[in-house]
């Protein structure tokens, strides 16, 4: 961990133990207010009160982190595999759990991956740079961010978090991470490939890495659709909608239902966390971009244009 004054260690012994206090310690920010009376059953919108932007982590992200409160217990796998919709602040979850994990443990080391270059880095890694920004005088300058490391400055080459994008061609991301303190995290990992998964297995498998997984579940197979299904005994699994956030636009959601409808795929995992149906997915498990049906047909252009070097054909728009 941190290292840190004499005074200061009872603090830091709760934050080893307590995301949620280490967040509350270090940004002010709390959890939305309960109103039910049972917290480990509290998963509706039904049961918190209001939610205050600034002030406030909203019940979802809070029962994500309590998630990752029960596996440093020991009370629950330390796999933790969250399938939502749109909006509910996932990347500053992460933020906050690779600020966390790194805060309380020395020589720490993260990796962190999603399928797209634009996830990764232009969301995710500028996200942790806007947290960075927010950390205490004296806590900030520990941190060391760059555009694929976020390091401790005290032993950056033993203590970070790092990002690649999920490529199957290099499906390093979660390899060569050792030590006593070691996490993943991958972003929309559904579209993660599965060789990504397949070299890290074996800090996957090992009972003392800490794993999160969160995505839009958009498909009907692979590694994070085994971890809700036939692989689920091995993780916690927690669902999400969109429309019990209290930071999701309420104009996304109005948009999804008229554009899909609510009988759609698209909304069974763009606003309510979902997998989508069986019959909607197409060989190998994606859901299709267009439908059938949205299929048009028109003359050849080159044709149209040159009719004597092509012959009568139709193509596909």
């Amino acid at each position: 961990m941190i290292k840190a004054k004499s005074p200061d260690i009872e603090l830091i012994k709760r934050m080893i133990k307590s995301p949620v206090f280490f967040i509350e310690r270090i940004w002010g920010l709390v959890p939305q207010p309960l109103v039910c009376q049972d917290i480990l059953h509290s998963h509706t919108k039904k049961c918190y009160g209001d939610f205050i932007k600034g002030k406030n982590i909203t019940w979802q992200q809070y029962h994500i982190l309590l998630a990752v409160e029960r596996a440093i217990r020991g009370e629950a796998p330390k796999r933790i595999s969250v399938a939502s919709g749109h909006g509910i602040g996932k990347s500053a979850l992460v933020s906050w759990i690779i600020h966390w994990f790194l805060f309380t443990r020395e020589n720490a080391q993260i990796g962190c991956t999603a399928p797209t270059s634009n996830q990764i880095f232009d969301v995710l890694w500028k996200e942790i740079a806007i947290w960075h920004q927010r950390l205490p005088v004296g806590i900030k300058e520990k941190f060391e961010w760059s555009t694929t490391r976020y390091a401790i400055v005290e032993s950056p080459k033993t203590w970070f978090a790092r990002a690649h994008t999920a490529r199957k061609e290099a499906p390093e991301a979660f390899a060569g991470l050792h030590g006593d303190h070691v996490a993943l995290i991958a972003d929309e990992s559904s579209g993660v490939p599965d060789e990504i998964y397949s070299v890290g297995e074996g800090s996957l498998t090992n009972k003392d890495t800490l794993v999160v997984l969160i995505s839009n579940p958009r498909r009907l197979d692979g590694f994070f659709y085994n971890t809700h299904h036939s692989d689920k005994a091995n993780w916690q699994t927690l669902v999400f909608d969109s429309e019990e956030s209290p930071i999701v636009d309420k104009e996304f959601v109005e948009r999804q239902r008229a554009l899909h409808g609510e009988d759609s795929d698209e909304w069974r995992y763009m606003v309510k966390g979902l997998f989508p149906k069986e019959g909607g997915v197409l060989e190998g498990g994606w859901m299709p971009l267009i439908s059938r049906e949205e299929i048009k047909y028109t003359d050849d252009v080159g044709r149209l244009l040159n009719p004597r070097r092509h012959n009568s054909s139709r193509i596909q728009i």
